[in-house]
């Protein structure tokens, strides 16, 4: 075998090397694309729910403060009635 031949095989094999580089790579790349907008999604629901979240936790809260407030309110006209009949 002579040295160009040898050489035109070489280069075949290089070729055939590169181009099932590139054939991964953009198998790899699709599937990076498709990770890439999963996370995404995900990401969004994650967001979503934190919001969702923050805001029943608000709610929640307030509700609490409200409750608070009607008690404090109970005990006062209870100590007012109790003063009222020592009286």
């Amino acid at each position: 075998m002579g040295v160009k031949e040898e050489l035109r095989g070489f280069r075949e094999e290089t070729n055939e090397r590169f181009d099932n580089l590139e054939d991964k790579l953009i198998k790899i790349e699709g599937t990076n694309t498709t990770n890439h907008v999963a996370i995404g999604n995900k990401l969004n629901k994650v967001s979503r729910d934190l919001d969702f979240l923050t805001h029943k936790e608000f709610q929640t809260e307030r509700e609490i403060y409200d409750i608070k407030q009607r008690l404090l309110k109970q005990r006062r006209n209870i100590k007012q009635i109790k003063f009222n009949t020592k009286i």
